[in-house]
């Protein structure tokens, strides 16, 4: 068990990343996952339904809100860092353990999935859960272990979760059939039990896929293989690296390289006639068990990162893995005890600092760094709560007769009346700044009212098949709207949209620019144009 420092100091991260969560903006990639949860399908186009379901029980807690979109993570991040720390005790001693769960505490990509409902947060909890249960039914006599199935149903959740679970169920076949101290388990019924739990667990998103005839996929793969590009891989390592602070990245770099080194000379000797007990390129089964698992995983996020996605959540397993190894190096390193004490401090202070960056960047304009927002990679997390007040602002330009005459108390002493609603509906040019403005903007904004639709801010039409939100009834799906006005917003000055705003919609019309600001930095411009009288569905 967790000794009580150790335990304490989860619980006390656990608690400041509560806090956190609740008082940072919710994010694009958030606000998709929360507005699939509204809509409580089996799946979506990039990710399972799983992380849906989840917001979805937090806001009906706590209301949508920061913090109802984001209980959950702490929680989750809380249990895969007890899972990561009995997989690191019983693998290579407590020791090993203590300095990785230190050191993985203060990584910047850690502490990002503990306070955001990202998909990748649920599957890499769900993967760590699983090679926890992998490794205890492999040193169990029964065959008939229960941590099989176990193990099997966590690799479906992480699959019902984001495509993350894919990779860990390729390195999970990879463990069980290239280690020869591990073939003879497909003998016995323990692996296919996992298997059946696995298929059992991931057949929401899995028939969602198949009922699509897997279009989602396959059309995503074809945009994707358009854009393949080797040198894709600079900018992605580069993210990786302040994914893991520089030192630590180093590290983790140097112990994989030197784990899989020692693997390829392992399988070497063997082929020329086996090992001997004693043969020091024999690798400890802690080791063979973690390069097997994440090895798939990594050659997946490589293959992305070629196509021109940063995938940087693929790598959270292969990360954990390669910090365990360089935990484990540390232990055995042969250097002197002030130049090993040094080293350790050092990667410990630096993955601190980015980690406070990561979290919240502002720090270093507070602290008077002259670090500009272009080169911040928390950006997309800053100022949507200004974004969707600008934005509703500029709505109320276009309904003076909604504005001018607010709701007042009776004399009765009853609540003010609510707005009637205005005939100016919401329309944005990616999905991504549609469901961060449909979360964010005041929740009494008096939209139009709608029958056919729940969305609060809309496209302008069906977009790429690789957009959630082409499957859902927007506008367009709404005959009584003929007639009405609608506010477009766009990130950039001349959105490709207006060609077909303007058949829409019978005069298009600028009305100005918006600048958001951060600490005297400017974060991102907002272009309004006023669409005036939609033609109706058929126009």
């Amino acid at each position: 068990m967790l000794s009580r420092p150790l335990l304490i100091g989860l619980l006390t991260l656990t608690v400041l990343r509560w806090v956190v969560a609740g008082a940072s903006e919710v994010t694009p990639e958030e606000a998709l996952v929360w507005l699939g949860g509204r809509q409580a399908a089996f799946g979506f186009f990039d990710y399972g339904p799983l992380t849906s379901w989840l917001i979805r029980l937090g806001t009906l807690v706590a209301g949508d809100s920061s913090w109802g979109v984001r209980w959950f993570a702490p929680l989750l991040m809380l249990g895969a860092s007890v899972a990561g720390w009995r997989l690191a005790a019983s693998a290579f001693g407590d020791k090993v353990a203590g300095w990785f769960l230190a050191a993985w505490q203060l990584m910047p990509l850690l502490n990002m999935g503990a306070v955001r409902a990202w998909p990748e947060t649920v599957a890499f909890f769900c993967c760590l859960m699983a090679a926890w249960w992998t490794w205890q039914a492999l040193h169990r006599a029964s065959v008939w272990a229960w941590q099989w199935p176990a193990a099997g149903a966590a690799i479906g959740l992480a699959v019902l979760a984001a495509p993350t679970g894919f990779g860990f169920l390729a390195g999970w076949f990879t463990l069980l059939s290239v280690p020869r101290r591990w073939r003879s388990q497909w003998q016995r019924p323990g692996p296919w039990l996992a298997l059946g739990a696995a298929l059992l667990a991931s057949t929401p998103w899995l028939g969602w896929l198949h009922h699509h005839q897997w279009v989602p996929w396959t059309s995503t793969w074809f945009q994707w293989s358009q854009s393949l590009s080797p040198l894709a891989l600079l900018p992605w390592i580069g993210l990786t690296l302040l994914a893991a602070s520089p030192f630590a990245w180093a590290g983790m770099v140097w112990a994989g390289a030197a784990g899989l080194r020692a693997a390829a000379k392992s399988w070497q000797r063997h082929r020329q006639g086996g090992l001997r007990r004693d043969d020091p390129f024999d690798q400890k089964n802690g080791r063979v068990f973690l390069l097997c698992l994440a090895t798939p995983g990594l050659l997946c996020a490589l293959i992305l990162a070629c196509l021109g996605q940063s995938a940087i959540g693929q790598t959270a397993f292969a990360g954990t893995a390669a910090l365990m190894l360089l935990a484990a190096r540390w232990v055995e390193s042969p250097l002197a005890p002030n130049a090993h004490r040094l080293a350790q401090n050092a990667t410990l202070l630096v993955a601190a600092a980015y980690s406070l960056l990561a979290l919240h960047s502002d720090i270093a304009r507070h602290l008077g760094l002259p670090w500009r927002y272009p080169l911040d990679p928390t950006t997309s997390a800053l100022g949507w709560r200004e974004t969707a007040a600008q934005t509703a602002a500029a709505w109320r330009t276009l309904t003076p007769a909604v504005t001018s005459t607010p709701a007042t108390a009776t004399t009765s002493g009853h609540p003010p009346a609510p707005a009637p609603p205005s005939r100016v509906f919401l329309i944005a040019d990616s999905p991504a700044l549609a469901a961060t403005l449909a979360f964010h903007l005041p929740p009494d904004l008096p939209l139009p009212a709608a029958t056919n639709t729940t969305l609060r801010c809309h496209l302008p039409a069906r977009l790429a098949i690789d957009s959630d939100f082409s499957w859902w009834p927007g506008y367009t799906q709404e005959p009584t709207w003929t007639g009405y006005d609608a506010l477009f917003v766009s990130e950039v000055d001349s959105p490709p949209a207006l060609t077909l705003l303007s058949q829409q919609f019978r005069h298009l019309e600028r009305l100005g620019q918006v600048e958001i600001r951060r600490g005297g930095w400017p974060v991102r411009t907002l272009s309004f144009f006023a669409c005036r009288s939609w033609r109706g569905p058929a126009g």
